[in-house]
């Protein structure tokens, strides 16, 4: 074994350039592969992290509406847990109601600074429904008080250094006050709920904010316990309905209907786009393997014709085929350390580029119990990459060592050029169309505006005041503002509309604002006006679709609708516009008046300067309104937030492409150089009667074409399937995506004849007695 180990480290050193070629492709592979199904398997274990998560179950609820149930939602009314854990007190341990953030968006504050951290409201039994370690404090008896928070661990040292939190006073957003009782472990990344702070239910109850009974307010997520993991499900959720209607009995018109899944379903089981982007991630990943593993198996054989050499030096001196395929495995396993070492320096040295592009921090993804995968993917690799060409190399007998054995192993480097050629056109075709993507739902029109729109929260403790207005009116950089409960990328809340004659139609999203408002929002009346009056809506055209109405005749009839237990009338017809970005149907829509001018959330116009403008506008804010802290933001870096998840895939496909190509040039340059070493007399022979350098280039790239049509042509089907998987995920899609695919794969055809024509230029015009000298 120590010769063997010598043979393969000097075989190594005695040309140092392939094997650092080697280990820089390896590396990149490596590195892309073992990221790829890191992430993949940090997705799959989404919320594994909680203690006994197999005991744990969330809540979904259904609206029955006319008799039909209405998508599954994750929003359920705030009594439903309850009720559940009072019903059900064999079965169930605890249950707990939260809500993540919609009605205490603003930051915590603690002397004059100010923390934004995620923070959620939840009832008593939040932390031993979920099994989070609770440090310090009792969180049954203190979250079931108002005023009460608990701080996860980090947060509690950011805020307070060395000093004891418990007892501590802070205030939300300068106006509530919170007594700190307690510190609980921080979660992991891989969790759907990962507050930084808890604040206690009744503090927002007892001020009147949020709906917790069984009549609407479906903003809660809610949680059960079990005592047993081996419950007939199927027969806990019977149960769970009959609870339901003894609670909330079902109308003519509206009904109730709950389920439970694991926990763990939430993130993907239940997610259909994240199972697609799983889906994908997984293909990205196995040719990612395939390519990094073959490209050095393609490198390995071209180098057989010199190797053949040493090779029957070795059996002649008595090694057998065993000793010979030891060898090149040891030589393999040399290369794969040093690939490790540069996939650790390149993790080391762009972590904050690899954790933006994967969103996910490097800690998460090496994990303790994530070590496996770097395990396995290194394995596979050996096996992939070593046994081949250790099989081939051991295979060759004595007798033939000092032929041409090269002839026989072409097909073998062709398949694996082949396969590589398919791999790169899979990812660049994918990744165009991506990119494409991306840039065509940001800067498609959505119905709105939002060039120079900035948005903020209005002043806790002056709505409505003249005092408010003064402040913005005083404003030079304002061009108008004006106001609303919700905006159109954070969504609406929902309604349902009925006819005059109460028959139940559809729940529609909804909204308060004025005429002003849609102006400033670049929203377009198509036909009548905005509303003026607190009885009067304007629709948007699903709406009018959706009640089965005529869009051109149907204002002349005067229409109404009861909403809310009044009857409304409608006075115009709204264009559509998107909620939420391009990932779900369009949605009905009506828009309340509101008399007053200011309400729930500030939309303005600035002018330019935007960004400096922006700047100002919230150091001024911060002067005028110290109590609070308000800040405003772009609307148009909004939108673009809302496809952070799409431009996160699309890095990851960049990474991957980057190093599939870096990895395939390289074994295409030892193909070449190997087949020119190989034919260079064959060359010559057709120089000497007369051949033209052209003519040589054209021989050369006519072999190298032969492989790498159909191979392109193959990936990119194969990316066109799969982009066809990815695209799913939105409501529109960019045009002629065939344009894309193609242009990708000729470019990548030029390259590939590119990089042939100029590494055979050099043979292709020397003299051809230089090649002859040696017969």
């Amino acid at each position: 074994m120590m010769k063997q180990l010598h043979y393969a480290w000097k075989t190594l050193m005695h040309n140092k350039g392939m094997a650092l070629t080697k280990i820089i492709s390896l590396g990149l592979g490596l590195t892309m592969c073992i990221l790829l199904f890191a992430r993949i398997d940090f997705e799959n274990s989404y919320d594994t992290c909680f203690k006994e998560h197999q005991n744990i179950y969330q809540l979904w609820m259904q609206w029955k509406l006319g008799g039909e149930l209405n998508d599954p939602q994750m929003m359920c009314v705030g009594s439903l847990a309850g009720a559940v854990m009072e019903g059900l007190p064999d079965i169930v341990e605890s249950a707990v109601t939260l809500q993540p953030g919609g009605m205490i968006g603003k930051p915590l504050k603690y002397g004059e600074s100010y923390y934004d951290e995620p923070k959620i409201l939840a009832d008593s039994l939040f932390f031993s429904t979920l099994g989070i370690e609770v440090l310090s404090g009792k969180p049954v008896e203190d979250l079931a008080q108002p005023g009460t928070v608990f701080l996860s661990e980090s947060l509690a040292k950011k805020i307070f250094g060395e000093n004891d939190p418990l007892g501590q006073q802070i205030t939300y957003n300068g106006t509530w006050f919170l007594h700190v009782r307690g510190i609980y472990r921080d979660i992991p990344d891989n969790a759907s709920i990962r507050p930084q702070a808890v604040i206690s239910l009744p503090t927002v109850l007892l001020r009147g904010i949020g709906n917790h009974s069984w009549d609407g307010g479906d903003s809660w997520y809610e949680y059960i316990r079990l005592k047993d993991k081996d419950v007939d499900i199927d027969l806990l959720n019977k149960n769970i309905n009959k609870i339901i209607q003894q609670h909330a009995p079902d109308t003519d018109d509206v009904g109730l209907y709950a389920f439970v899944r694991p926990i763990t379903d939430a993130h993907a089981e239940m997610n259909e786009d994240v199972r697609r982007i799983n889906t994908i991630m997984w293909v990205l990943a196995i040719t990612l393997l395939f390519i990094a593993s073959l490209n050095y198996s393609l490198i390995s054989i071209s180098s057989l014709n010199r190797r053949a050499k040493a090779i029957g030096v070795h059996k002649c001196s008595g090694a057998g085929s065993g000793s010979i395929f030891t060898m090149f495995l040891l030589e393999t396993l040399f290369i794969l350390i040093g690939a490790a070492a540069v996939m650790a320096l390149l993790i080391l040295n762009f972590s904050d580029f690899i954790e933006y592009s994967l969103s996910t921090p490097i800690s998460s993804l090496f994990a303790a119990g994530r070590l496996w995968i770097p395990v396995a993917v290194i394995s596979g690799v050996l096996i992939l990459g070593g046994i081949l060409p250790g099989h081939i190399f051991a295979s060759v007998p004595v007798s033939q060592v000092f032929r041409r054995v090269t002839e026989r192993k072409r097909s073998w480097k062709r398949a694996l050029l082949f396969i590589e050629f398919s791999g790169v056109a899979f990812i660049c075709s994918l990744l165009c169309v991506m990119f494409a993507q991306y840039r065509y739902v940001v800067s498609k029109d959505k119905g709105y505006d939002l060039t120079r729109l900035a948005t903020g929260p209005l002043p806790s403790v002056y709505d409505s005041s003249d005092a408010v207005l003064a402040v913005y009116r005083g404003l030079p950089y304002v061009e108008k503002f004006s106001s609303s409960i919700y905006t159109p990328l954070t969504g609406y809340s929902g309604e349902i509309v009925y006819k005059e004659d109460h028959g139940t139609n559809f729940s529609t999203r909804y909204d308060y604002g004025n005429k002003e408002y849609l102006d400033i929002m670049g929203m377009t009346i198509l036909q009548g006006r905005a509303p003026e009056k607190t009885d009067e809506v304007i629709a948007n055209q699903t709406f009018i679709r959706y009640m089965g109405w005529d869009e051109k005749t149907v204002l002349t009839e005067n229409p109404t609708i009861i909403a809310y237990d009044q009857r409304v009338r409608i006075t115009g017809i709204l264009k559509d516009f998107t909620i939420n970005g391009f990932f779900s149907e369009q949605q009905p829509f009506i828009m309340y008046y509101h008399p007053y001018p200011l309400k729930g959330q500030m939309v303005m116009k600035l002018k330019e300067p935007f960004e400096e403008n922006l700047n100002r506008l919230n150091e001024d804010m911060a002067e005028a309104f110290p109590a609070g802290h308000i800040e405003f933001k772009s609307m148009e870096r909004m939108n673009e937030e809302l496809y952070k998840d799409v431009k996160v895939f699309r890095d990851m496909t960049l990474l991957a492409a980057i190093a599939v190509i870096m990895i395939t040039v390289m074994g295409l340059v030892g193909f070449v150089k190997d087949e020119i070493n190989r034919r260079s007399k064959e060359i010559a022979i057709r120089k000497v009667n007369g051949a033209e350098t052209a003519d040589i280039l054209r021989l050369m790239s006519g072999d190298i074409l032969k492989v790498a049509l159909p191979a392109v042509a193959i990936g990119t089907a194969i990316a066109a399937w799969a982009g066809d998987i990815w695209l799913n995920i939105f409501t529109v899609r960019v045009d002629n995506l065939w344009i894309y695919y193609t242009l990708t794969a000729m470019t990548i055809l030029i390259i590939i004849l590119a990089s042939v024509a100029l590494l055979s230029w050099q043979t292709a015009r020397e003299n051809p007695s230089k090649s002859l000298k040696s017969e």
